[in-house]
């Protein structure tokens, strides 16, 4: 459809200008024509990948609207007849998508004096050649027709090698305009990269040209996204514009296009403004010592190569995980690590200022780390048992070590895993009370932590308190009762020398125990100190006296049972005869010096043992013979 128009075009941009004829091409072809060796070109709806579609709708001119183009051809696609005569400044615009391989081109045709020559767009051909390779996207094609008096003098050439084709010459939209609806072409700006100089000025160069006149170019730049600012640029020879920006601050980024007017069109170029970062350079091939897998310890060894650059440098920050963590003067550093995937940068420092950080180097720790040693305090005099615990220590009997200062001793170090072991301390009555520092030494790494464990007066230690009965015979067996001045932390484990038999421990009160024992008559007499183990404290200071049972033996000849600290031999003397008879250190009570059983044959006169006279000869209660 041809449509005849005479309607003022009102838009801020261009001038005043009137739309002489328009074809979309969604209704009809337009008016044009087909000619040359294959008559590939076709007017239609595009069914091919690329373009897809048309500019505007779905149908356009274009050399195969549903396949690649043909080899070895000329074909032209003619415009109809408009009469030109009677406009002043004729303009035709159109749009158009084009894949033209080399060797292969499209042209726009002026018939002139019966020949066609080639008619040049407003700027030019993208190539020597014409419009060959890949337009990328639907531009804007202007085409100046002053000299020419009819439409259907102008037509599209299209050439066709024998060799490869691709997808065609696509063309849309087509305005007859009267008036000058051309923006100046503004190209080549220059593409300023970042850079470390402080002191300006920034030199931007452009190419602008106007199919008429080019009336005004800016430079128009912001800073760190502030509000623009404007810059002429001057005329530097043909159609080559320069202005520079002003020295701007370290870590700036500026942004910047150019604008040209021709009194009126306006373009702005590029569409997404050129940008730039005032900055100084970072340190590069930053690695570690350490390769492969977690690194196990509390530091790795980083190294880095210096920056080039036109300031002296002075040092170099690190930074783990984007926070500053030191300081160094050359090109290595040791770095504390963290547990864990971590990531290392490394800047310069200059003369004028800190730098930009180095790419990131990503490290995973296995970092050492104490967590508890519970109980965290003991008294002076203690004899204490520690629990303690950590990560990634990787403790070893006999391999690790610890230390919590004078005053303390470490009596035994028991490894249960490799994050944790039981450590049995003496505490020195005349420990210096307050904070010590506790050290560990694993695997060769010594680690350090403050304020481990404190050292409190011994005037408040928890201590036993009582014990009862004091004393015991030998051959006795009894129940002891324990007092303490503060709570066990669990049911305790009581020893009491070598010689005396434990039968069991129980807890009356969180402060006080009963302890079954049996004292064998090889037990040796005078005191014996008591251990009461609560698995943190070890209580002492108490001690149960084992007496002489002879010592209570009566001149007299009858024989009898007798009463000894509290207990009755003929109750005590068969659980001990049991013991003894199912311990590996039995010994047969009458083969001990001096003792038979009553009743056996032997004499009946004996001497009773002290004590309440219940006892018959001959009853099978022991006896032991009297001087005499």
């Amino acid at each position: 459809m041809i449509v005849f128009l005479w309607l003022l075009l009102l838009n801020t941009s261009f001038a005043s200008s009137d739309i002489v004829w328009l074809a979309d091409l969604e209704n009809d072809d337009g008016g044009f024509n087909s000619s040359g060796d294959t008559l590939q070109w076709q007017w239609g709806t595009i069914s091919t990948a690329k373009p897809g579609t048309s500019f505007d709708g779905t149908r356009c001119w274009a050399t195969g609207i549903s396949r690649n183009y043909l080899h070895d051809a000329d074909d032209y696609l003619g415009f109809p007849a408009i009469d030109l005569s009677g406009i002043e400044t004729p303009l035709l615009v159109f749009y158009q998508w084009y894949a033209i391989q080399s060797g292969d081109y499209g042209l726009i045709e002026a018939n002139q004096g019966g020949v066609w020559t080639t008619l040049y767009p407003v700027y030019g051909y993208p190539d020597e050649a014409g419009y060959t390779g890949d337009s990328g996207d639907w531009l804007q094609v202007y085409v100046d027709l002053t000299g020419l008096d009819s439409l259907d003098l102008i037509r599209l050439h299209f050439h066709a090698d024998d060799s490869v084709s691709s997808e065609g010459w696509y063309v849309d939209n087509f305005q007859l305009i009267d008036g000058d609806i051309v923006p100046p072409d503004v190209s080549e700006i220059t593409s300023l990269g970042d850079t470390e100089d402080l002191e300006g000025p920034y030199l931007v160069e452009a190419t602008v040209s106007d199919n008429v006149v080019v009336q005004q170019v800016l430079l128009v730049y912001s800073v760190d996204g502030s509000y623009q600012e404007e810059l002429n640029m001057t005329l530097q020879g043909t159609n080559t514009y320069l202005a520079g920006i002003p020295a701007q601050a370290l870590d700036s980024i500026v942004e910047y296009q150019v604008e040209a007017s021709d009194g009126y069109n306006q373009v702005t170029e590029p569409d997404e403004p050129l940008s730039f970062r005032v900055r100084l350079p970072a340190p590069t091939n930053l690695s570690a010592a350490e390769k492969g897998g977690p690194i196990w310890g509390t530091t790795a060894s980083l190294t880095w190569t210096s920056p080039d650059s036109i300031h002296q440098i002075l040092g170099y920050a690190v930074y783990r995980d984007g926070t500053f963590i030191l300081e160094e003067q050359d090109t290595e550093a040791e770095v504390p690590l963290v547990s864990g995937i971590q990531e290392f940068t490394v800047s310069g420092i200059f003369d004028v200022g800190e730098g930009d950080q180095s790419q990131a180097l990503e490290l995973e720790g296995a970092v050492p780390v104490v967590e508890a040693l519970q109980p965290s305090e003991g008294y002076q005099s203690d004899t204490l048992r520690l629990m303690l615990t950590g990560e990634y220590l990787l403790l070893v009997q006999n391999e690790a070590y610890v230390d919590l200062g004078d005053g303390i001793r470490v009596l035994e170090m028991d490894v249960r895993d490799v994050d944790m072991a039981y450590i049995k301390i003496s505490i020195a009555g005349d420990a210096e009370p307050g904070s010590r520092k506790l050290t560990l030494v694993t695997f060769g790494l010594e680690l350090e932590v403050d304020d481990a464990f404190t050292v409190l007066d011994g005037d408040s230690r928890p201590s036993l308190l009582s014990l009862q009965p004091e004393s015991m015979y030998q051959g006795e067996a009894g129940t002891l009762t324990i007092t303490a001045s503060e709570p066990f932390e669990d049911t305790p484990e009581v020893r009491i020398g070598s010689e005396i038999v434990i039968e069991d421990v129980r807890l009356v009160t969180d402060t006080q125990l009963q302890v079954d024992i049996a004292i064998p008559y090889t037990t040796g007499l005078g005191e014996h100190g008591i251990e009461v183990d609560d698995g943190t404290r070890i209580f002492t200071g108490l001690k149960l006296k084992v007496l002489d049972v002879a010592m209570g033996v009566d001149n007299g000849c009858s024989c009898a049972t007798a009463t000894i600290g509290g207990s009755r031999v003929f109750t005590a003397l068969p659980a001990m005869l049991a013991f003894l008879l199912s311990a590996r250190r039995r010994q047969q009570v009458w083969n001990l010096p001096g003792w038979f059983p009553s009743g056996n044959g032997e004499p009946s006169g004996c001497a009773d043992l002290p004590g309440e006279k219940t006892g018959r000869p001959g009853d099978g209660s022991l006896c032991r013979m009297g001087p005499g």
